[in-house]
């Protein structure tokens, strides 16, 4: 795989960004470890001796699965993030704009209020929902066998706000476990485990390599659908299995983490920034990217009293895409 230099260094800088950031987060927070407890409980898994017992549940069963967790969202969000401008060629798309977001947010929000018995329910039911709004979108923008962007879009934008709307209501007339849907909504790993990453990460793998596994047909794709057809490339049924792979991973990434914004909107526009336009680099430096975002996000978020980390998110990615837009840093992919 050809890789540009600049995007070896890249991805290089970032592994070892996340790394430090990794250890740190693993030995901050409400019960601070030493050095040597640290390498003890990483060396020997729970159970193994009686020493440091109190550090070793608190490390293996509450930081790092929510470390994992974090790291896999933000790299899911924004490799999503990157596959749906690409295809859409849409600056201002994301992994929310046909409707996955709002699709999960009814399959949580119903499950949580309508059967509260039954709340280990949330991720897949959001995960359903959450894919079956994208197979929506796509039957409605198909027109005679084309998936035109502006469609997809249309289409994405119209069902969201249906979804958002059903949403609204059931937050109206339900009776109980309003706050829990309502920090869902606002998006973070607080109380998230195990059993949440189990779920999650087959999803990030098959829809991680899907996307890795193709960026010299994305870099066709950026040269127009018209000029990546007449290189021979089957534009339309090559769409569909990356906005399919996008959205698997943007639906695992909602149904385990609730609604994270600006992350797969704001990351790619970073990455490109970097390293360049280039999907032989951009996609995994993209990833390594929002992985360190939202790890950040998710280390602030506990030292602030677990703060909702979509609010965090939204209030550093606001200024940035901001700041983006002023500089002139969007006009293209």
């Amino acid at each position: 795989m050809r890789i540009s230099t600049k995007a070896r260094r890249g991805c290089i800088v970032a592994g070892l960004f996340l790394l430090v950031l990794t250890v740190v987060a693993l030995k901050t927070g409400a019960v601070d470890l030493t050095w040597g407890q640290l390498i003890r409980v990483l060396l020997h898994p729970p159970g193994a001796d009686g020493r440091d017992r109190l550090v070793a549940d608190v490390l293996w069963e509450i930081r790092l699965p929510r470390i994992l967790l974090a790291l896999g969202v933000g790299a899911a969000l924004a490799m999503a993030g990157v596959g749906y401008q690409a295809v859409l060629n849409n600056v201002l798309a994301d992994p929310y704009l046909l409707g996955v977001s709002a699709g999960a947010s009814l399959g949580a929000v119903s499950v949580m209020l309508g059967f509260h018995r039954f709340t280990h329910w949330v991720p897949p039911a959001a995960f359903l929902t959450a894919m079956l709004t994208v197979a929506v979108v796509l039957f409605l923008a198909r027109v005679g066998g084309r998936y035109p962007p502006e469609r997809l879009v249309l289409s994405g934008v119209v069902i969201s706000s249906l979804l958002t709307a059903g949403v609204s209501v059931l937050l109206i007339l339900a009776q109980g476990q309003l706050k829990e849907a309502f920090f869902w909504l606002l998006g973070g790993f607080a109380q998230r485990g195990w059993v949440e990453w189990q779920a999650f990460w087959p999803y990030l793998v098959a829809g991680g390599l899907g996307l890795l596994l193709i960026p010299r047909e994305l870099n066709l794709l950026s040269l127009g659908e018209e000029a990546a057809g007449n290189l021979g490339m089957a534009v339309e049924p090559f769409k569909v299995a990356v906005l399919v792979a996008s959205s698997l991973l943007a639906a695992a990434a909602v149904a385990v983490g609730g609604v994270i914004g600006f992350v797969g909107l704001v990351v790619p526009h970073m990455a490109r920034l970097i390293v360049g336009p280039d999907h032989h680099g951009l996609m995994a430096f993209a990833g390594l990217c929002g992985a360190v975002l939202l790890l950040g996000a998710d280390f602030l978020a506990r030292l602030m009293g677990e703060i909702p980390v979509g609010v965090l998110t939204a209030l550093l990615g606001g200024p940035f895409f901001l700041w983006l837009l002023r500089r002139g840093a969007m006009g293209g992919r």
